[in-house]
């Protein structure tokens, strides 16, 4: 929205792509694709961390999550179903992830900012720093 109203987005016409082109486009749709450079620009993003009400699972029962007053209570079934869901978007994360890193011929560049006071956790950049070995 922002870009629109800079007037920085425009329509690209389709059939236009040359070889020097720029593409931008999100991982799903680079699925199966190969580019010789690949810039990826979001590797601190995370996943949503509010859960909604009700969580279901095809192998279990499901469970909601509710108010008594001011509190929040999580029942032991939505806690179960919390880990789960938790669980999969980690590791659905960690796919995504290797698609997009996968996608380059030649070079992969990842973008972080210079300074940061800590990697936000369930971040692409959280994953990579986990998979590096110690010293």
């Amino acid at each position: 929205e922002l870009w629109k109203k800079q007037g920085i987005l425009f329509k690209a016409k389709s059939g236009d792509s040359t070889k020097d082109a720029v593409k931008l486009m999100t991982v799903h749709a680079s699925k199966g694709l190969e580019f010789e450079h690949v810039f990826l620009v979001d590797c601190l993003r995370r996943s949503p961390t509010q859960l909604p009400t009700l969580l279901v699972h095809p192998k279990e029962p499901p469970a909601m999550k509710y108010r008594e007053g001011k509190e929040t209570l999580l029942p032991a079934q939505y806690v179960t179903l919390k880990e789960m869901k938790e669980r999969l978007d980690s590791e659905e994360s960690r796919r995504i992830l290797y698609v997009a890193m996968t996608r380059a011929k030649s070079t992969l560049t990842l973008f972080l900012p210079k300074e940061m006071k800590g990697v936000p956790q369930g971040s692409w950049a959280s994953l990579l720093f986990e998979s590096q070995p110690t010293l």
